[in-house]
């Protein structure tokens, strides 16, 4: 794998790409350091890149948004690499896997637990739409929300996110479509941060 400057430091000599799942985006891996296996830090998100100029483009969108966050409740991200074919995405490792994924093994979350993810998936929406210019995700649902741990959770995917400027609104009906607001359906339509919260 060839690593550009900016994450090649971080990323241990010897090393060990295991996978964890794939969607229409590419593939992630978990990267094990082979001299500590049990510092398990970075997984690897692999998107394939295409000559259409929509994907390409989303795929520069999710790169910046990444770069620019830096709050507890999104992901960690730590750098890329690209090659012609693929861009790689360094992030932090959430060892518990996603919140669709705890409820389905555990069948239900009590109460207690409802609350602190809820405050916490609205404090990092918070952090996004507060920013300046604000950020929408525009794909908020339990698959892009990542435990860390029982107590903590973080959201991800930003492949669809927009950052909305004086010059750029949102219109494009985009996201998963179950968990899509309302107005993001008819097309033309503005919407703007309250979409997230539906």
């Amino acid at each position: 794998m060839s690593l550009t400057s900016d994450i090649s430091p971080l990323i241990p000599k010897n090393y060990t790409l295991k996978f964890i799942g794939d969607g229409a985006f590419g593939e992630v891996h978990l990267l094990i350091d082979d001299d500590h296996p049990d510092e398990k830090k970075y997984v690897v998100k692999k998107v394939k890149l295409s000559d259409a100029t929509r994907d390409r483009d989303q795929n520069i969108t999710e790169l910046k948004i990444l770069t620019s966050l830096d709050h507890p409740r999104i992901v960690p991200f730590f750098g890329h690499s690209q090659s012609k074919y693929e861009l790689q995405l360094f992030m932090g490792y959430m060892r518990l896997g996603s919140l669709a994924k705890y409820i389905k093994d555990n069948r239900r979350l009590d109460i207690t637990k409802t609350k602190v993810y809820t405050a916490q998936i609205l404090e990092g929406i918070s952090y996004l739409h507060n920013r300046q210019p604000p950020i929408i995700h525009r794909d908020i649902k339990a698959d892009n929300v990542l435990l860390e741990d029982e107590n903590s959770l973080r959201l991800t995917d930003f492949g669809v996110s927009k950052v909305l400027t004086e010059l750029t609104n949102a219109r494009t009906g985009t996201g998963t479509f179950n968990f899509r607001a309302p107005e993001t359906f008819k097309p033309g339509t503005v919407y703007d941060v309250k979409a997230d919260i539906w």
